[in-house]
């Protein structure tokens, strides 16, 4: 990495990638932290897969219609802030 998240810039795309290692984040208070300040600014938050866990865990997808990959539908559901879980 190129920056730290104290020195990042605002930025302009998120996009939280899928994969184990998003359980982690999730319990990552400075990882939390930063998503939920760039997303107020960024012009699109978005994540592949179970990123999505992340998004709504660090708020900027609370309430929101999310998805992720079948397996980790469970997972998703029982996230807090969690809005419509799309399945189709």
């Amino acid at each position: 990495a190129d920056r730290s998240f104290a020195s990042c810039p605002d930025l302009d795309i998120i996009l939280v990638p899928g994969g184990q290692g998003t359980r982690r984040e999730m319990r990552n208070p400075a990882m939390m932290e930063f998503v939920a300040r760039q997303a107020g600014r960024c012009a699109w938050v978005t994540s592949v897969c179970t990123g999505s866990l992340v998004l709504v865990a660090a708020g900027p997808a609370k309430g929101r219609r999310v998805t992720t990959h079948w397996a980790a539908f469970g997972e998703l559901a029982a996230v807090d802030g969690v809005g419509e879980l799309v399945r189709d």
